[in-house]
């Protein structure tokens, strides 16, 4: 079953946390698997988050090995 999920969902770590406001963060997301994924400026991504979690947010920047969200 965890390779069929594979296939669908690229697993990451947080590299970083900073603060850009008070109330709102730049999260870093880091993997190898980034580099080999198509990506559009403002594209959206699924965050599967906890057990039952699943969040969707606003890509602020990408390069080849992290994804960098902004959360509020």
């Amino acid at each position: 079953m965890s390779k069929l999920i594979d296939r669908f969902l690229v697993r990451a770590t947080v590299g970083e946390v900073d603060p850009l406001t008070p109330r709102m963060r730049r999260i870093r997301l880091v993997s190898g698997r980034l580099r080999d994924l198509p990506w559009t400026p403002g594209q959206h991504v699924r965050v599967h988050v906890g057990d039952f979690k699943l969040r969707t947010y606003s890509v602020w920047d990408r390069a080849d090995d992290h994804l960098d969200l902004c959360v509020l």
